[in-house]
């Protein structure tokens, strides 16, 4: 199911993913200590991977809501009439 959902979804660019790397540097060690006695080296590890996990299907499902639908995949530049029509 994880799968399927993810394929509906806009890919990510380097830049995307640089800034989704600067708010998890920001957020997760602000909340998450490394040194935390509480959590292991295995739970710290989970942690993160679910943390970056959520963050990445937000950014996604966030791109998908607030990209205007004329500059989406199969959206509106993509009809050939248009095409024609600029040229």
């Amino acid at each position: 199911m994880h799968g399927k959902l993810m394929e509906d979804l806009p890919p990510l660019t380097k830049k995307d993913m640089r800034n989704i790397r600067k708010d998890f540097d920001k957020t997760f060690y602000a909340r998450f200590s490394p040194d935390d006695p509480e959590l292991d080296e295995e739970s710290m590890k989970l942690l993160k991977k679910s943390y970056m996990t959520s963050m990445i299907y937000a950014r996604r499902m966030a791109k998908k809501k607030f990209t205007p639908k004329k500059y989406r995949h199969g959206g509106y530049w993509d009809n050939q009439e248009i095409g024609k029509w600029m040229d």
